[in-house]
């Protein structure tokens, strides 16, 4: 059965394809360590090191801690990134700030860093996932999550707090009987700012319940791209995600992007390339729409000129515009229009309350519309387009 970590899913709820591309096509990912990456896995490093010590009843200065990190910087993950002296700063600022806040870190007992777990799911999948701290207070145990971003989620509902409700589950099945209460904590190092969720059983249940659904959708998807991989089974997702996605040059939405330019040439149309074609496209759907708005503007004052004037056609230079006169259905009020009809009888006899329905039946029983309100619904009117013809001079 497959094995489903948080990142995964995530990855699959935000786009599909690139699921399907990571995961099941199995194709390289290239890796790119940015610089922001570089801070992170330096500060939970470091931040591992010190409760690792303390546990072990170490005591750890801040310079000693700054120290650690430094080793960091120069190790062969980080010394490929090029971290200049202002980001590392940030680390700096990020591990003091954080010393400053918890030390002598008595507020807990540390029983684990960097915890892997495997949660077993009913349909015979497993949940994978990596908690950065646990801890317990009492009865309190507490699920410590690390975070370097400068945004702090406000919303209670979002894709931090979905990985934390996995952590909970799995908390569960790391440690049953120790404790009576599970808090879930982000930490974000950059303003030393503390989120704390305690998560209902009612809420644990629908994560979990989410959590069942979406490995077993993914199971069938797998099984049936196996069977036919020319199929779309795994959908694509546009979005500003797509920026920094490793496989731009497979997904449909953007491959043509860096396809070589080819020629083609339809009659009617001046030899041109695909992309040119493209931008020629939106540039004449453009001015159709605009030359649209213009008719109907245009058309609008026609009709209300003829109808003012008791005219069936305008003479122009060169043409001729007809018109029929006819009577269009206006309604004015519906929820009266509609309580009328009940009382009647006839509601049934309609679909639904709309102009085609009811002109249609009101043709055929004209003697309702007498018995209607003009305040409810009015037959008015109206001027249609009729025949345009051109004059001669014109041909």
């Amino acid at each position: 059965m497959g094995h489903f970590s948080h990142s995964k899913l995530a990855m699959y709820e935000t786009c599909q394809l690139k699921f399907r591309f990571a995961h099941v096509d199995k194709l390289d990912m290239p890796f790119e360590q940015t610089v922001s990456l570089a801070i992170g896995k330096t500060c939970h490093h470091t931040l591992e090191h010190l409760y690792k010590q303390t546990a072990k009843g170490h005591t750890i200065t801040l310079d000693m801690l700054l120290a650690y990190a430094q080793t960091k910087r120069s190790s062969e993950t980080i010394a490929l990134t090029d971290v200049t002296d202002d980001d590392w700063a940030l680390v700096v600022r990020h591990v003091t700030r954080y010393y400053e806040t918890y030390a002598p870190f008595t507020q807990d007992t540390t029983i684990g860093t960097e915890v892997r777990f495997t949660l077993p799911l009913e349909n015979g999948h497993t949940c994978t996932g990596i908690i950065d701290r646990v801890a317990l207070s009492g009865r309190i145990l507490k699920l410590i999550d690390y975070k370097t971003s400068h945004s702090i989620k406000t919303t209670a509902d979002n894709e931090y707090t979905s990985q934390l409700k996995t952590y909970a589950l799995a908390a569960h099945h790391l440690y049953p009987g120790l404790f009576d209460t599970v808090q879930c904590i982000i930490v974000y190092l950059s303003a030393q700012v503390e989120q704390v969720f305690e998560f209902d059983h009612e809420t644990m249940t629908k994560h979990k319940q989410h959590i069942l659904d979406r490995t077993q959708e993914i199971w069938q998807k797998m099984a049936e791209y196996s069977f036919f991989p020319d199929n779309v089974i795994f959908t694509h997702s546009p979005g500003k995600h797509c920026q920094s996605c490793p496989f731009l040059t497979l997904c449909p939405a953007w491959k043509h992007k860096d396809m070589i330019d080819e020629e083609v040439s339809v009659a009617d149309l001046a030899p041109t390339t695909i992309k040119r074609l493209v931008d020629e496209y939106v540039i004449a759907k453009k001015h159709l729409k605009e030359q649209e708005k213009k008719v109907e503007m245009m058309a609008d004052l026609l009709k209300k000129y003829a109808h003012h004037h008791n005219l069936l056609a305008l003479y122009g230079q060169s043409a001729i515009v007809g018109f029929r006169a006819t009577y269009k259905l206006t309604i004015h009020d519906k929820d009266t229009l509609s309580t009328f009809l009940k009382q009647e009888g006839i509601f049934d006899q309609l679909a639904s309350i709309n102009h085609a329905t009811l002109t249609s039946f009101i043709k055929k029983n004209p003697d309702i519309l007498r018995r209607i309100d003009k305040q409810i619904a009015s037959w008015d009117p109206v001027l249609m387009f009729g025949k345009i013809t051109h004059t001669e001079e014109d041909e």
